[in-house]
């Protein structure tokens, strides 16, 4: 379609471990401490409660040359088990859901 941008951005980012990934980021809704002090994540259309939730300390650029930002990376894991790493644009606050695609050869 002409004039639109997809809402899912397919990045690479060269891994703390040397490995070049393929990301694929997915917009998300996080609801950081209701008023009960807990935190939500809506995956799929169904809002999950976060039980646990990690800042792995690295930073991801955001965006183009002309619109860039700093992301921050995160693991949660969610009352049902799942674990989801995200990524929070920290200009914005926008979150994403960061799937990991693919992994190239080690680089040298």
């Amino acid at each position: 379609m002409i004039g639109t941008v997809s809402p899912v951005q397919a990045v690479m980012d060269l891994g703390l471990n040397g490995f070049e990934e393929h990301r694929e980021r997915l917009p998300v809704e996080v609801l950081e401490r209701d008023g009960s002090g807990r935190s939500w994540l809506r995956l799929g259309g169904h809002w999950r409660r976060i039980v646990d939730i990690e800042n792995l300390w690295e930073l991801s650029a955001i965006g183009d040359g002309t619109d860039a930002g700093v992301g921050l990376r995160f693991r949660a894991v969610t009352e049902d088990g799942r674990t989801v790493r995200l990524l929070q644009d920290l200009r914005r606050g926008e979150w994403f859901q960061e799937r990991v695609l693919a992994e190239a050869a080690l680089t040298r």
